[in-house]
């Protein structure tokens, strides 16, 4: 029913989360940028968190299939699983 994987910090997600300048403006720490590369090169389209901030960029971002990532709290998220 649902694809979990545990995903190496490859020199690929770390060379995106260099690259990519709206991690900055955003006001992002470094661990959050990780998830988001991450989130994009494995065509992830939702990311569950209880964190507010992440929250605050739903849909922002776009995976590799062109999707914008949904980013939502539990409860927001069972309502669509």
């Amino acid at each position: 029913m649902y694809s979990i994987q545990l995903v190496a910090l490859s020199d690929e997600i770390f060379q995106g989360v260099l690259r990519e300048r709206r991690f900055e403006s955003n006001g992002m720490k470094i661990g959050d940028p990780i998830h988001f590369t991450t989130a994009i090169s494995k065509n992830v389209d939702m990311i569950i968190t209880g964190d507010d901030h992440f929250h605050k960029l739903n849909e922002v971002f776009i995976n590799s299939s062109g999707n914008k990532i949904k980013c939502l709290d539990t409860d927001e998220a069972l309502k669509l699983l």
